[in-house]
């Protein structure tokens, strides 16, 4: 008698939306045919698919013995144990009854918070800058410096409340905010002059910059690892002119090459936060002034923008036949 299977997460396993339609359609894996990708991917785990192939075909693989009884009622059993374990049976929770008062709670706010904090590390502290006294007269400047929708990325739900890095700061000490780029293209530098102002008479600087959805994003591919436009540009200004210590956020999804800004000695600090979502500003400000210890390791390798470069060079090479 076969052993009971249950993932090892104790939950049922279900696949990413169209997911195998992928499989069959654009990988052409195997030129599978509906059925037989069904078959193949119940037999592999995926108890659940988002999606239309189970509907369509899951009948079909079991008729012409592709999928068995036991593989069939596995799945199920995945599925069903865990809305028995929410209580989707018994009433508890009743989810009819559940309305924005749950979804707004304050611990569900102080959660979102908190993810965001544990989301943020910390590349750069030169000279202990970090963590910030209050009491310290700031500007904020960049295209991310009032960031709202831009901080929930992509695949988001509805936010509760958005809290941008200006409106967070604004509520802890005094500070002046000048946008330097109107968006993450910054596509001019018309902008730049109020910023520089603005960081001659502070003393800290925090530059918020970054990419958004027009630049990554599902079917929208990055060409380089650089600051889009004339961030780069924006940064290295502003920073020459600051009274005080630059600390520079990045609110990105992925790589960006900021060696410029480590190798920089007038930037003390940078921050990545990926995109923090709705709570991002509070999160961003309590690692700035100390109430949480952010990380210290990327989730993902960087690399530098020269890498796109050296990648093309070794797909070329590889493609030229050798000499005979």
């Amino acid at each position: 008698m076969k052993e009971t299977f249950f993932s090892p997460f104790e939950r049922y396993i279900v696949s990413d939306c169209y997911g195998l339609e992928v499989i069959v359609d654009n990988q052409n894996y195997l030129n599978e045919s509906k059925v037989d990708a069904v078959a193949k991917t119940l037999q592999a785990g995926l108890d659940l698919e988002c999606g239309h192939y189970y509907t369509d075909a899951l009948n079909e693989s079991v008729l012409t013995g592709k999928v068995s009884q036991y593989e069939l009622d596995r799945a199920l059993k995945n599925i069903y144990v865990l809305l028995m374990r929410v209580g989707y049976f018994d009433g508890i929770p009743a989810y009819e009854s559940l309305g924005l008062k749950d979804i707004c709670a304050a611990d569900h706010i102080e959660l979102a918070r908190e993810a965001a904090r544990q989301g943020i590390v910390l590349l750069k502290n030169d000279y202990e800058v970090l963590p910030l006294k209050p009491g310290k007269k700031l500007v904020l400047v960049g295209p991310h410096a009032n960031a709202t929708e831009v901080m929930i990325g992509n695949y988001a739900g509805l936010p509760y409340k958005y809290v941008s890095p200006l409106e967070a700061f604004s509520a802890i000490g005094n500070v002046t905010y000048a946008t330097g780029c109107l968006d993450a293209s910054c596509s001019n530098d018309t902008y730049f002059s109020e910023a520089k102002e603005a960081a001659k008479f502070a003393e800290v600087t925090i530059i918020f910059v970054g990419t958004d959805l027009s630049i990554e994003a599902e079917f929208v591919d990055r060409v380089d690892f650089l600051l889009p436009g004339n961030q780069t540009e924006l940064i290295k200004q502003v920073a020459e002119v600051s009274s005080g210590p630059v600390i520079l956020v990045v609110l990105s999804g992925s790589n960006i090459d900021i060696t410029f800004a480590k190798n920089n000695p007038r930037i003390s600090a940078i921050l990545w936060v990926g995109f923090p979502g709705e709570q991002g500003g509070h999160a961003i400000a309590d690692v700035v002034f100390g109430k949480y210890n952010p990380g210290g390791r990327l989730p993902v390798t960087w690399y530098e923008a020269d890498y796109v470069a050296c990648l093309e060079t070794h797909i070329m090479d590889a493609k030229t036949p050798s000499p005979q």
